[in-house]
């Protein structure tokens, strides 16, 4: 059987596609695996370990499933304990890419990079 994949790119956040984004700030600790395939059709499934949050109050994902489209924001929910998930539907993606990256929004208001 031939296998659609999706090829996920994460790209860095310092060259200016987001200028609101500073570095994590201190005691923050965040843990995240880069998703770099899936199978067409079916959801996206993103999980991140936060053991310290420090004063992030939310954790989103911003998602961009065309080559040149604009990016969306998923939120990834608190699951349990230190473990946070954010799925995206199956019938939203389209191969061969999509890129993402993860940012928590502090409580100040702040953005800033967990994952790029």
């Amino acid at each position: 059987m031939l296998r659609k994949t999706l090829l996920f790119l994460c790209f860095w956040l310092n060259f200016g596609l987001l200028s609101s984004v500073w570095s994590a700030p201190a005691g923050v600790r965040f843990y995240h695996s880069a998703v770099d395939e899936g199978q067409q059709g079916e959801a996206l499934e993103l999980s991140a370990n936060i053991p310290k949050k420090g004063n992030l109050n939310a954790i989103q994902v911003r998602i961009r499933l065309k080559e040149k489209g604009a990016f969306q924001t998923w939120w990834m929910r608190n699951i349990s304990g230190d473990y946070y998930e954010a799925k995206i539907p199956g019938k939203l993606l389209n191969p061969p890419l999509a890129e993402y990256y993860i940012i928590g929004l502090t409580s100040n208001g702040k953005s800033v990079a967990l994952f790029a």
